[in-house]
């Protein structure tokens, strides 16, 4: 499909541009006045709907408003032409306009969301298209739309918590730059001119200078690195797989992970067997809502077990990365009847173990970037500006 541009005039009588994707010309007059807009004009497009990422903030305002309008009654589409027009920001009007033009050219709705930049987490399409495929949209979004909200609520405190660490980190970074490529560099070439005790004090200002740019160094390399990494995940399963699996075994970060994956894989069962989902199916789409590929394929081999006639409590013993205990648990949901209650608990209390392992590594993270820098500003100053001061005086 291609691009195009299309002048029109909107039912509240306001002039607006819309880019839309069609496969031609007419299609795109059809899509651009889905909402009873009037046409003005139709011409070919440079741009490509949704091909800017659009910031997480346009999906949470999309989730809370569509968690309103669809429980009220509202379809999809209608849904989607509301916001398209009365969202607060301009991000999520556009977002709502491309995923409206393209649910109208026969996309589905989660590909849509994804096709349109929306940074959106694997938990949220994982459960947006299993409520799509049930029918059950109306009652995933209230969840999403909860879920979002604390997330944001979390990243907030997290960032206000970590903004003195921050400064403090990178007026050390800035200090080692100029240790390395500055001040070290000339202080060793003026004692090795000097003479007079200098020639090893010289030394050991090069090599310091040297050690201090090949740690920067690394950790640049590192962060370069980074985006190639995720996008080798990304294509390659067995290498996301076995990445996410060393994740999990990381110290001090791993079991957060792994209990923030169980949260993921409790919270998406819990809704989807409340919404009537069978266990095999729903157990498939969890599988995309984990967010982690390695237990993601944990929860396909659950999902293999209970179609061969085991219990999903016995199914467990099966698993890597899902905590054993949990098979135990859900034997009692099997007992009773309600396993969506079991879920409801699981999700429950991971979702407050994640919250309080998160607490604790922010409250530790100020300290702890404090005393790495002071530690580092001890060691320079035994092993350099106290020899400096005695080579200073030896020259006098």
């Amino acid at each position: 499909m291609s691009a195009w541009t299309v002048a029109v005039v909107e039912p509240g009588g306001r002039r607006a541009k819309r880019v839309v994707e069609a496969s031609g010309r007419d299609a795109a007059r059809s899509a651009a006045s889905s909402d009873g807009a009037l046409v003005l004009s139709v011409v070919p497009s440079r741009a490509r709907v949704g091909a800017a990422r659009l910031p997480r903030k346009a999906l949470e305002e999309f989730t809370s408003m569509a968690a309103i309008l669809l429980p009220a009654g509202l379809t999809l589409r209608d849904t989607l032409a509301v916001l398209a027009e009365s969202a607060d920001s301009k991000e999520a009007r556009r977002f709502s306009h491309g995923i409206l033009a393209r649910i109208d050219s026969g996309v589905a709705f989660v590909d849509a969301v994804r096709a349109s930049g929306a940074e959106a987490p694997a938990i949220w399409t994982g459960l947006a298209r299993a409520g799509e495929r049930t029918g059950s949209l109306d009652a995933v979004m209230p969840r999403l739309a909860a879920w979002l909200e604390a997330g944001r609520e979390a990243r907030e405190k997290t960032a206000g918590a970590l903004v003195y660490p921050a400064i403090v980190l990178s007026m050390a970074v800035l200090g080692m730059l100029g240790l390395a490529f500055w001040a070290l560099p000339r202080l060793g070439a003026m004692f090795a001119e000097f003479g007079s005790g200098g020639p090893d004090l010289a030394g050991r200002l090069e090599a310091a200078g040297a050690s201090v740019a090949l740690v920067l160094a690394l950790l640049g390399a590192l962060a370069l690195a980074w985006p190639f990494v995720a996008a080798a995940r990304r294509r390659n399963e067995a290498f996301g797989a076995r990445l996410d699996a060393s994740l999990l075994s990381a110290p001090v970060l791993g079991p957060m992970l792994a209990d923030r994956s169980v949260f993921a894989f409790a919270f998406a069962m819990e809704t989807l067997v409340s919404g009537g989902l069978p266990l095999d199916e729903a157990l498939r789409e969890s599988a995309g809502a984990v967010g982690n590929l390695a237990v993601a394929r944990d929860v396909l081999v659950l999902r293999e077990r209970v179609r061969s006639g085991a219990s999903l409590s016995s199914a467990f013993r099966e698993t890597k990365h899902l905590p054993r205990r949990l098979g135990t648990w859900f034997a009692i949901g099997e007992r009773t009847g309600a396993p969506e209650a079991v879920f409801a608990r699981v999700r429950a209390l991971y979702e407050r173990k994640t919250a309080r392992t998160l607490e604790r590594l922010v409250s530790l993270a100020e300290p702890a970037i404090i005393l790495l820098v002071g530690v580092a500003m001890i060691a320079m100053v035994l092993l350099f500006i106290v020899p400096l001061f005695t080579a200073y005086g030896s020259l006098l």
